[in-house]
């Protein structure tokens, strides 16, 4: 973690802001605590070994799993659809050594595309975002397209009982056995799920 050279583990310091300074303070606290209860170096985990990959973090927000993707040794393509997290990573990739920089892409995407080249990546990653996209089947097939043979997407959304953390109102929580059967209808195949791993979430790993 050093690399970033920043007090928080993960997140660099964001001393150069200015008008958003107090935004990102706050983002920084935010992903504390969050490292608590999600605990993404157990998410990651499940990837394996993951250096020398390229992975897409489709919902990156403010790069909370694409700058450890970068410390595990992948490169990392951090998608949003909105500009203003993506402005967040870049200003944070600054802190970067040139050599993980390079690593490190932003894009925007639409709604109702992630804006990913057939064959980009080898991953692809969805956390805390599933439930926001209309569409589901019609997107989840999308990523099946674009991924190579034998590409993976693993995805982690809440599971849908009271929490004690903040969390989308369950409109916006897709159930485990749901996403499986999207997955399924999406062309996806060796769905592993798993509901023990993460107290408050489900996570699900599946394959082309």
């Amino acid at each position: 973690m050093s690399a970033l050279a920043c007090k928080d583990p993960v997140m660099p310091s964001a001393k150069q802001a200015t008008s958003v300074e107090n935004q990102w303070e706050k983002e920084l606290q935010a992903n504390k605590s969050r490292d608590v209860w999600q605990r993404p170096s157990d998410v990651i985990d499940l990837l394996g070994d993951v250096s020398e990959y390229k992975i897409a973090d489709i919902g990156a927000g403010t790069g909370f799993f694409s700058f450890r993707l970068l410390l595990r040794g992948a490169s990392a393509i951090a998608i949003d659809i909105d500009p203003r997290m993506l402005e967040i990573i870049e200003s944070f990739k600054q802190n970067l050594s040139s050599e993980m920089q390079t690593k490190l892409e932003t894009r925007l995407a639409l709604p109702s595309d992630a804006k990913i080249k057939k064959d980009e990546v080898d991953i692809i990653l969805i956390i805390n975002t599933i439930g926001y996209i209309e569409n589901r089947i019609e997107y989840l097939k999308q990523l099946y397209e674009v991924l190579p043979d034998g590409g993976k997407i693993l995805i982690v959304d809440f599971k849908s009982r009271q929490l004690p953390v903040e969390a989308p109102s369950l409109e916006y929580r897709v159930p485990l056995f749901q996403l499986e059967q999207d997955l399924a209808n999406s062309g996806f195949t060796s769905i592993e799920s798993n509901d023990a791993i993460l107290d408050y979430q489900y996570t699900v790993l599946a394959s082309k």
